[in-house]
């Protein structure tokens, strides 16, 4: 933190300053802050993996109920083009 503090006056009235002074600061101990970081990682790669998981669950789900009949292309009708329209018709 940062604190403002006034300068003495030289006597000439124009040369006020302001000085910036240094304020103590509370630090917290690097074990603390190591163990904090630690335990957020920890909370952040348990929620990566169940979140992995849960998309892997469900692209299994849905992988094994879309199984495709396979279809028989001699059965399916041919498009044929009608001359007076010039667009193509099943037939």
């Amino acid at each position: 933190m940062w604190q403002k503090s006034v300068m003495a006056n030289s006597g000439d009235g124009l040369s006020q300053g302001i000085a910036l002074e240094r304020k103590a600061e509370v630090k917290m101990p690097a074990v603390v802050a190591l163990a904090l970081g630690m335990m957020g990682a920890a909370v952040l790669v348990r929620w990566c993996v169940k979140e992995v998981q849960r998309v892997n669950a469900e692209l299994d789900n849905v992988r094994a109920s879309a199984a495709v009949e396979p279809v028989d292309r001699d059965a399916l009708p041919t498009l044929k083009r009608d001359p007076e329209t010039d667009e193509y018709r099943p037939g």
